[in-house]
Order: C-alpha cells, then structure tokens, then sequence
C-alpha cells in the first residue's frame, strides 16, 4: 500500500493519542534517556485528521513512548512522518502496531485484538494483518467471548474484565 508521506516538525499539542498504551516506567524512562543522550532516532508516525475542533491536528500511529519521552523533556515539536490516511485506517495502524510487537502485554494483545473485531475484522483478517496464525487468533477471540459472558453475567457487581 503505497501511502503519501512527509517528514516535518510537528508541535506536541496538536497530536491525539488515538489508541493509548500504557507503558512500564522503568521502559518510559530508559526511552526518555536514550532521546535524551543520542537524540530522536526515528520519527513518530502520525496522519492528518479531517476533524480537528478539538486542536488536535494530527493522530498518532505510531511513537507513544517517543512522544511522551518529548513531553517529559519539554520539547515543544518532535519530528514526525506525515502520512496519508483516514481515523479508521490510523486506529488499525495503531492497533496492529500495539498487538504485533514482540512484548506487549496480554492485556494489550486482548484489547487491541477486540478493538478490530469490534471494527468488523474477521479473525483471518486481524492474523494476516499481525501476523500471527488464524488458529491463534480465533482462540484469542473465543477468550474474548468468555470474557464477555462474564462481563454480562457479573454486570451488577464489582467484577469486570477488560
């Protein structure tokens, strides 16, 4: 998929973290420390949204832990590649870039494989976008089915999961 793109500097308030992570302090920091050392190796990733009355200009697809490391040095713009694509497209981006590295969290492998078959995404479709197999996928989703059932049947009470 060939997607028109730019580098430029980008100012921080105008990015919307469109699918947020949550990150280990000890990983935030040791990133916070290597920009801070040796400076920004690779750019964030980000698309143009249509709607912006919120400020924000620009959706993050991908440099969660780039762009907070910025914040937390308080730089005022980061660099960042500009690309061509819709919110939609921008949330799969994201999504698949969460779920298909090598070490996220369990609970960020559910979520992000939720937020796709909430999208619509077939279990084939989510593996051949991550990269893992359909039979892993399709046993993922059937915990997300038992996760829901459990959600349901404990909606009155203080249990709930993910």
């Amino acid at each position: 998929m060939n997607r028109r793109q730019s580098l430029e500097n980008i100012p921080i308030e105008k990015i919307n973290i469109l699918n947020p992570r949550e990150r280990n302090r000890k990983i935030a920091n040791e990133i916070k420390k290597n920009i801070e050392d040796v400076g920004l190796k690779r750019p964030i990733t980000v698309s143009r949204r249509l709607d912006f009355t919120d400020g924000k200009e620009y959706d993050l697809v991908c440099g969660q832990g780039r762009l907070e490391a910025y914040i937390a040095n308080n730089q005022t713009e980061i660099p960042a590649i500009v690309i061509d694509a819709d919110e939609e497209e921008t949330l799969i981006m994201s999504l698949v870039e969460n779920i298909a590295r090598r070490n996220y969290s369990p609970t960020e492998l559910l979520q992000g494989i939720k937020q796709l078959k909430d999208k619509g995404y077939s279990c084939a479709e989510i593996a051949r976008k991550t990269g893992f197999t359909a039979e892993y996928i399709n046993q993922i989703s059937d915990i997300l089915c038992c996760i829901n059932t459990i959600n349901t049947v404990t909606s009155d009470s203080y249990l709930t999961v993910i």
